[in-house]
Parts: C-alpha cells; structure tokens; sequence
C-alpha cells in the first residue's frame, strides 16, 4: 500500500491507470466505507481512498478541532484490505468555492395539523414523526445531530435511502420530513421553520492549488457554479 500525501505525485502514480477505483472519506472508517472499497476492488484493478477532513465542512471550528481523527487505525485498516493507494492531501494545499447554501426546514404534507402552528416549538417538533434519509440502518441527519447536542431526539418512524421516494410519502403521510427549504419548494411541500438554529447546508467544489489557472478547470468550476444558480441554489 503506497500512501501518498503530494497531488502532482498522486497523479503520476495513478497516471497509466484505466480500471481505478477512488473511494473518498474524512477518515473515521466504518462498515459502509469497507463496503464501498470491497465494491471498487470486485470492479476495478486498482483502488484508491482519501482521507481529507474538509475544514470548510464545519460551521463551528470547535466542531472541526473535535472531530474524531484515527489516522494510524485508518491506515492499518486499508493495509488490512489491500488498498493499493492511499491519498492524504493538506489543506493549505487545496482551494475551495462555495456553490450551495440552504437552509433546513420541517416539510409537511398540505393540510397537516403542523400547518396551523403559527410558531412552532421545540415540544412540539419533538411530538412529530419523522422520515430520515441514510443509506445507513443508521446515522443522524445534521437537524438531529444539532438535537442531540441539546439532548434531545426527534421519533424516527421510518428510513428511506433516497430522497427521491420521500417527497410522495410526506404528501400521503403525516410524516415529516427535515430537508432543505429548496428541496421541499421544488417537491411542491409545505414546510415550516425550524424552531432553534441550524447551520446551513453547504456544498464546496474543492480542488488542487495546481489547477487553479488551468483553463478547463476554471470552465467546468464555473459550469457547476451556474448549475446551481439556474436551480435557485445560489452561494451566500
């Protein structure tokens, strides 16, 4: 297993490869990261996996400093499943735009009982039923991990693993669903507002300091940017 922490030295490792599998992580290796590289390994010839913590995925720079880091369990880990590359980028060495920016909200089927709250609460949140998106039997949204922080839970009645089948069971249930006020206008939901503070969700583009005048870079950087105005989902 080759660790490699140089992005022009990555890229020439990793050159003269057609059949490569790249699986992303922010360290922190679980069962749903093991499956994912066992998937890239059945698939590809050769598997390579990240480990960057993204600074710009925190609000809160407590929240960054605390995050759990195992680098030496994370690396014995992948040498235990014969990842042939490991990829361990700086931060100062990456550069970074915001294309996202959305706040979170309670969306509802029309006519619920939650639509005549005028001001909702915390008690009153907490008596709702929920549909939690993951890909996981388990994990808490970013509203709950927020909750959880003021010891408090909300009642998941049921998981789903792709937003796309919510927006239809919110509109036949009583469920509720947390999710992004553009997403719940763009479904055609109600929503209420969240009754307590909620960092936004945020999308980045991130890239090498390398590419930043390399001309397509700087194209599609600017497509994936418009992509998202033209959404409504335009950076704050």
């Amino acid at each position: 297993m080759k660790i490699l922490k140089n992005a022009n030295v990555t890229i020439k490792a990793i050159n003269n490869f057609t059949d490569l599998g790249f699986v992303p992580t922010m360290g922190g290796l679980h069962k749903g990261h093991i499956s994912l590289i066992r998937e890239s390994q059945k698939k590809c010839k050769k598997t390579l996996v990240s480990i960057y913590i993204n600074p710009k995925q925190f609000n809160n720079k407590s929240d960054f400093t605390n995050y759990p880091r195992n680098i030496k369990k994370d690396l014995n880990l992948l040498k235990k499943l014969r990842v042939n590359y490991v990829f361990i980028p700086n931060s100062k060495d990456t550069n970074s735009m915001k294309v996202f920016s959305d706040k979170f909200v309670v969306a509802h089927r029309a006519n619920h009982d939650v639509s005549k709250i005028e001001n909702l609460n915390l008690e009153e949140m907490l008596k709702l039923k929920y549909i939690n998106i993951s890909n996981r039997k388990r994990g808490a949204s970013v509203v709950e991990m927020e909750m959880q922080k003021m010891q408090l839970q909300p009642e998941i009645a049921l998981r789903a693993q792709h937003y796309l089948v919510t927006p239809e069971i919110v509109r036949s249930s009583d469920l509720c669903l947390l999710c992004a006020e553009t997403f719940a206008k763009k479904h055609g939901l109600s929503y209420i507002e969240l009754p307590f503070k909620v960092p936004a969700l945020e999308q980045y583009l991130i890239w090498h300091n390398s590419d930043n005048n390399d001309g397509s870079h700087i194209w599609m950087r600017n497509l994936i940017a418009e992509s998202f105005k033209e959404v409504g989902l335009t950076s704050s």
